[in-house]
């Protein structure tokens, strides 16, 4: 399991700029898309939409983390993981006021769960990341 996770830790960089890409253009998406495109989905529970928003935003930290770890001439780089992910999680709802006409909206709460999503998940990717490197020296 160990040389699994050493492998994707340590996978080029080329690489994981085209995941951290794939996954930023589903975010966008998933933000931009008409609001008919998601009709049909049925929210489990209360707050769903703001679980998804959390774990959305969460997840964009992690990827983002990852995508430049090892990369020693990025001074702040870990702060700047999570100022990214704040901004990009409201730049995408004042996109979302901006294009009102798909039925989409700008929710305070969306900004809090894209936030909040993006402190813890940065907490964890800091101990996560630190933990591999000393477990991989």
């Amino acid at each position: 399991m160990r040389t699994i996770l050493n492998q994707y830790l340590k996978m080029h960089i080329r690489w994981r700029l085209i995941i951290f890409g794939i996954y930023l253009i589903g975010i966008t998406y998933l933000s931009l898309a008409p609001s008919s495109t998601f009709k049909d989905i049925k929210m489990p529970f209360a707050f769903s939409d703001k679980t998804v928003h959390f774990f959305m935003y969460g997840f964009f930290v992690i990827i983002l983390r990852w995508t430049i770890n090892g990369n020693n001439s990025l001074k702040w780089k870990y702060l700047w993981v999570l100022i990214a992910s704040i901004f990009y999680g409201v730049l995408m709802e004042f996109l979302q006021f901006a294009s009102r006409s798909f039925g989409r909206s700008f929710e305070v709460g969306d900004i809090i769960a894209d936030s909040l999503g993006a402190f813890i998940f940065w907490i964890i990717s800091n101990w996560l990341f630190n933990y591999e490197k000393q477990s991989l020296n």
